[in-house]
């Protein structure tokens, strides 16, 4: 598994969207997602490289790091609504979202 530190990641609505653009990478992608430490874990066949790439297109800013690594410090401002939800669902690419994150 690749673990990656995403500060910017605050909601629901963040997590569905690097969910969306990781499984249009890799379809059969494991995708884990802790919103609370802004951390993605991916276990893939495609390359680093490639799920950053594909986390950048959907407008976050992925760092590879190590398990075990201390939690994220919480950024200034926020997503597009600035929630944080403390539950994520991540379902297949083109699903539509659990519930409106901005609503």
């Amino acid at each position: 598994m690749i673990s990656f530190q995403i500060s910017e990641m605050r909601c629901g609505h963040c997590a569905s969207a690097i969910g969306a653009a990781i499984g249009s990478v890799d379809k059969g992608a494991r995708v884990e997602v802790s919103l609370r430490d802004r951390r993605v874990r991916v276990s893939s066949r495609a390359t680093q490289a490639e799920l950053v790439g594909a986390i950048a297109t959907a407008g976050h800013t992925a760092k590879a790091v190590e398990a075990g690594l201390p939690r994220a410090q919480k950024p200034a401002g926020g997503c597009c609504c600035g929630r944080a939800e403390s539950a994520v669902d991540l379902r297949p690419t083109g699903s539509p979202p659990r519930g409106p994150c901005c609503g």
